[in-house]
């Protein structure tokens, strides 16, 4: 369970990559560090929803995952098994969840 010091070092760091996030023209930030505070984000965020007692949808993600196989499959012409691998290397490769991959396939932040 988290304690009130926890919660406002949470809050701390959330307003910190919440503004590096938003504010992308920040002086030496680079790309790969705004992913890095991307993942970061999204990791203290689910350490907090778990620490809180919050368990993760995963039916969501199921749903998104099978959504963007489907989408792979009709719009790419992959196999099943060859869009379940795509969206395992490219969550890999960059550092984020299948979910979180399954999202950005769905919006045509990632194409083959």
């Amino acid at each position: 369970m988290l304690n009130s010091n926890d919660e406002r070092r949470l809050a701390q760091c959330l307003g910190v990559l919440n503004y590096q996030l938003a504010n992308p023209n920040t002086e030496g930030l680079t790309v790969e560090t705004q992913l890095w505070l991307a993942n970061e984000l999204q990791r203290l965020q689910t350490w907090a929803k778990a620490k809180r007692g919050e368990v993760p949808d995963k039916e969501e993600t199921r749903v998104l995952i099978a959504q963007a196989k489907s989408y792979l499959i009709a719009r790419y012409n992959m196999t099943e098994d060859a869009a379940h691998v795509f969206i395992g290397r490219r969550a890999m490769s960059m550092r984020i969840t299948k979910k979180g991959a399954a999202v950005k396939i769905l919006k045509n932040e990632i194409v083959p």
